[in-house]
C-alpha cells in the first residue's frame, strides 16, 4: 500500500525538530487566541445576558402593572354597572 510521506527527503533531524517546534508554537499561539477571544465572547455574552435580564424584567413587569391596571377597571366597570 501506498504511504505518503509528510517530511522532505533530505530534511535532517535537527531541521525537524525545528519544524515541529515552528508548528507546536503555532497551536500554541492559536490555542492562545481561541481562549483570549472565547474570553472576549463570554464576557460580552454575560454583558449582553444581564442587560437583557434587565429589559425583560421591566417588560414583565411593565405587563404586569399594565394587566392589573385593567383588571381594576374591568372591576370597576362591572361594579359601576
Amino acid at each position: 500500500m501506498f504511504e505518503m510521506n509528510i517530511t522532505p527527503l533530505k530534511e535532517t533531524t535537527r531541521e525537524k525538530v525545528e519544524r515541529v517546534f515552528q508548528e507546536y508554537k503555532l497551536v500554541l499561539e492559536t490555542q492562545m487566541h481561541f481562549n483570549d477571544m472565547l474570553m472576549k465572547y463570554r464576557s460580552l455574552a454575560f454583558t449582553v445576558k444581564k442587560k437583557c435580564h434587565l429589559r425583560l424584567l421591566i417588560l414583565l413587569l411593565s405587563f404586569s402593572i399594565l394587566f392589573l391596571l385593567l383588571l381594576v377597571l374591568e372591576c370597576w366597570s362591572i361594579s359601576a354597572a
